[in-house]
């Protein structure tokens, strides 16, 4: 590998790390440790070392921390994330104010939608049973989509991922949660 694949990847690893460890925010220990980075599609799943709590999380999201940002991007994202003990949530973030009242939708391919309150800082969630349905479709599907509206924006938007890889990607996801001491989703 060239010395600035090398660089590019090794800020890919910083970048994932500090998004997967602080969730975006800055952190006055600094990111953690990435020990496990795969992409499969539009879904990517990371894990890492908190160095100074030693405490390891693993999350699968799309879109991958490269493609964030990219030309057609509506500035939004989906993780499947929970504490090791618990079950999976499905965490939309948007980023932009969004219109209050207004929920998120997040529909697999033909399937009903799925309604969630959305917070005016852009996050949604899903949990347990319902969280557990979307899982399942999102396995067998081919797109999912997820509608919402800004603040201040007459139009609604739309942000879609590809379900190719997704599968793979959550058994994966899955076999790594297992191997850091997690419960399986």
């Amino acid at each position: 590998m060239t010395g600035g694949a090398n660089r590019a990847l090794f800020r890919l690893a910083v970048a994932a790390a500090l998004v997967l460890t602080t969730g975006g925010a800055p952190s006055v220990a600094g990111p953690g440790y990435v020990f496990y980075y795969r992409t499969f599609g539009d879904w990517t799943v990371v894990c890492a070392l908190d160095e100074p709590t030693g405490r390891k999380d693993c999350r699968l999201g799309a879109p991958s921390p490269q493609l964030a940002g990219t030309g057609g991007d509506v500035g939004a994202s989906l993780d499947i994330v929970g504490p090791p003990a618990s079950e999976p949530a499905i965490v939309l973030r948007v980023a932009a104010a969004i219109a209050d009242g207004r929920p998120a939708v997040l529909t697999v391919d033909g399937h009903a939608g799925h309604q969630a309150a959305l917070a005016r800082t852009g996050e949604a969630a899903w949990h347990g049973a319902e969280a557990r349905a979307i899982l399942a479709e999102m396995s067998a599907g081919q797109t999912v989509s997820i509608r919402f509206v800004r603040w201040n924006e007459p139009a609604e938007a739309e942000r879609r991922f590809s379900l190719t890889g997704f599968a793979p990607a959550l058994q994966t996801y899955r076999q790594q949660l297992a191997a850091i001491g997690g419960q399986p989703r």
